[in-house]
């Protein structure tokens, strides 16, 4: 191999470990209704770290947009669970956030795992995602400023839903998703707990 070669090869950026990434979204959040609740207010989870101030940590700009888009839309309709909790975790060299949330909304509950690598400017691709989860995506979009595989229902029996997103630094679709590179999303619905029933179903 001749050294321009060489030095082009040193050069290139590290593949980005999407495997190890959305391992850790399994280990984390395969059972959403589970981990949201056991969460709660000063709950824990395996191999994360609860974060005391998560306005601190580059997803604190979202998870505030979102509690106040979510008591707009829920207001005289619904509630939120508590606040989201954050949680943060370094895998392959990534510093990786985890976000729960629930609302109550028209009897229903949805709970909710997003796992964010804020900045990252290496995608995981639709069809990393597919090789992942071990099928086709249910919906896909592979475009130079927006990527998203949607699956319906999510990688494990604890999910209604799991999509994959990339969102590049330069994007206008920022406007939107207020941040930027890689996140994967996870969610569970089921009826709300009614007094005397025992819990959600």
């Amino acid at each position: 191999m001749s050294l321009a070669a060489l030095l082009a090869l040193a050069a290139a950026p590290a593949l980005y470990p999407a495997a190890a990434v959305m391992d850790a979204m399994r280990g984390a959040c395969s059972d959403v209704r589970a981990v949201t609740a056991a969460a709660g207010p000063k709950g824990a989870i395996a191999g994360w770290t609860r974060v005391a101030d998560p306005a601190s940590t580059p997803v604190g700009g979202l998870v505030a947009f979102g509690q106040k888009a979510g008591e707009k839309m829920l207001a005289g309709k619904g509630q939120m669970l508590g606040d989201p909790a954050v949680f943060r975790r370094e895998v392959a060299g990534e510093e990786l956030y985890l976000v729960l949330s629930a609302i109550e909304m028209e009897g229903r509950t949805v709970r909710g795992c997003r796992l964010y690598d804020p900045g990252e400017t290496r995608p995981i691709t639709p069809a990393a995602a597919e090789a992942w989860v071990g099928r086709k995506a249910t919906g896909k979009v592979d475009g130079p400023d927006f990527s998203r595989a949607a699956f319906e229902p999510g990688f494990a029996a604890g999910q209604d839903s799991f999509e994959v997103f990339f969102v590049p630094a330069t994007s206008p679709v920022r406007a939107l998703t207020k941040i930027g590179g890689v996140a994967l999303k996870a969610d569970w619905i089921g009826i709300a707990a009614m007094p005397g029933s025992g819990g959600e179903k």
